[in-house]
């Protein structure tokens, strides 16, 4: 996920905390690299 780092960083750092976590919203209504990048972190917190 190098390539799309940028963009993972600026959701996370536009991103407001609560209770000292975040949650990202994410609209992925198009597939492309972030729609990609979620579905591998998805399949990397099933194991």
């Amino acid at each position: 996920m190098p390539e799309s780092a940028g963009k993972w960083y600026r959701i996370y750092s536009q991103t407001q905390e609560g209770n000292g976590q975040r949650e990202l919203m994410i609209d992925l209504e198009d597939k492309g690299e972030l729609y990609d990048d979620v579905l591998r972190l998805i399949k990397i917190s099933e194991r």
